[in-house]
């Protein structure tokens, strides 16, 4: 499998290397042979750029999808700076064509820009890694090579000539190349890049600094025009294919980022639920151990009080039994609130703790484990959070056409940090010992059955959290005017 990926990755860069020297060759001989004017080396040169600087611009239009899909500050500079130098490439090759009398008046404007367009790009790519770059790449590296072309345009159609610099080209252009030297070392010293890409990319731009010293501003009739036409080329291809092989790399990287996140975000469910259980398993559990051992020491002598605790042990490790082989009775039918709730007091009271109800014979429709579930996290966050041993439960019902199951307490009160983050996973106060789990199972029960929990309270003043229901006549109601 690795040895048919690593052919597969060979044939696409080789087609990639062929799809870029198609891209200027094509073009250039195609030019070459239909303009005979166009054989002369130096217009040749001038030809060549305005073939080659597209390519190479739509290699730095990969660099920026490459930012978008892998963001890095070092990567988006890089974008920045290339997609700056090819614009303003693109501009300076038509005015090369387009005005050769104003090129050749103002040489010395022209290589002073050079010098500008060099010392820009090494600016940006001498940028601490640490700052972020200001805009967006495109629009940064797009909005400074329309600068510099408008000021290039202006100098050439109505600057002074420069003649002092006329004979300074050279050494100018000299000075150009020194400056595209220190781009490329910048490049492969501070942008973070795979170090084949980064040597990669800073020969093209030693490339395109020997093209601009041998070419600009006005090319020569000798081979140094025809090795700045070479230097141009090759650049292209270095360019464009190694620009295309950091956006597929970053793809797949993305891609593999994205499947292990989504591993992640399994595992992380998984350990919810089953952390969720736990929870559940050990609340039942203590009940029931709680029970057992008051039924075995005779400390229960009320006959009413004992039957009630056999009857809340035959609930609850029914309940822990369906909770341990794999899920709990999930079906939503009609339930006897006082069946559900009177083996959650009676589990209480098992272990120390006064819960005041009143059986009113309400009913509701709901499944009996998972409104047990939710008035046992109630009660349990009672005990645990409230600093009193008193809670109470009452149920009525609404207006509405729902029923409404409230537990409370005169305790310490709930903080309003954990009422912020409005039942996160994890959500708990400062001073709690909790784990945060409890709330956030219980109101994705209370959704899950067709109503809603929502908990008021204010440190000091209690704690108040009231579970809602649909009611039996009014799901009734409903589904004979839905079944109209």
């Amino acid at each position: 499998m690795l040895v048919g990926r690593w052919i597969w990755r060979e044939q696409a860069r080789l087609v990639g290397v062929g799809l870029v020297v198609a891209w200027t060759l094509v073009p250039l001989f195609t030019v070459f042979w239909m303009e005979p004017a166009t054989r002369d080396l130096p217009v040749a040169a001038m030809v060549a750029d305005l073939i080659t600087y597209p390519a190479l611009l739509m290699g730095a239009l990969l660099l920026y999808v490459h930012t978008r899909v892998s963001p890095d500050i070092g990567s988006a500079r890089l974008a920045a700076a290339t997609v700056f130098l090819t614009s303003q490439g693109i501009a300076y090759a038509v005015l090369r064509l387009a005005m050769p009398e104003g090129t050749h008046e103002h040489p010395g404007w022209l290589m002073l820009l050079d010098l500008v367009v060099a010392g820009l790009l090494v600016g940006m790519l001498a940028v601490s890694d640490r700052r972020r770059p200001v805009g967006d790449p495109l629009l940064v590296g797009l909005g400074l090579g329309v600068v510099i072309s408008a000021l290039r345009l202006l100098l050439v159609t109505s600057g002074y000539p420069l003649p002092n610099l006329r004979d300074q080209t050279p050494w100018l252009g000299f000075l150009v190349l020194i400056l595209y030297a220190v781009a490329a070392v910048l490049l492969v010293r501070r942008v973070s890049l795979p170090s084949p890409a980064g040597f990669r990319l800073g020969a093209v731009l030693l490339l395109l600094g020997l093209s601009h010293m041998l070419t600009n501003p006005i090319p020569p009739a000798d081979a140094r025009s025809l090795v700045a036409i070479v230097a141009d080329l090759v650049g292209a291809v270095l360019f464009c294919t190694t620009a295309w092989a950091l956006l597929q790399e970053a793809l797949r990287q993305s891609a593999r980022s994205e499947l292990l996140q989504d591993l992640l975000d399994i595992a992380e469910a998984e350990v919810r639920q089953d952390r969720t259980v736990l929870h559940q398993v050990a609340s039942a559990a203590a009940g029931i151990s709680s029970a057992s051992q008051l039924l075995a020491s005779g400390a229960v002598g009320d006959a009413d009080a004992r039957q009630r605790m056999v009857q809340m042990l035959a609930a609850e490790s029914a309940r822990l039994q369906r909770l341990s082989a794999g899920g709990p009775d999930d079906e939503v039918r009609e339930i006897d609130l006082d069946q559900t709730i009177a083996p959650m007091v009676a589990a209480h009271a098992a272990r120390g703790r006064t819960v005041e109800w009143q059986s009113r014979g309400h009913h509701a429709l709901g499944s009996p484990d998972r409104v047990a579930e939710v008035v046992g996290i109630l009660l349990d966050n009672c005990a645990d959070h409230s600093g009193t041993s008193t809670a109470r439960v009452e149920v009525s019902d609404r207006s509405d056409g729902t029923v409404a199951i409230t537990v409370s307490d005169g305790g310490r009160g709930i903080g309003h940090e954990v009422l912020a983050r409005d039942f996160a996973w994890g959500a708990r106060g400062r001073d709690s010992n909790g784990q945060g789990i409890g709330l956030h199972h219980a109101r994705r029960l209370a959704a899950d059955l067709g109503g809603s929990l929502s908990v008021t309270g204010s440190p000091g003043l209690g704690t108040s959290a009231t579970l809602t229901l649909p009611a039996v006549a009014s799901a009734v109601l409903k589904g004979e005017s839905l079944g109209a």
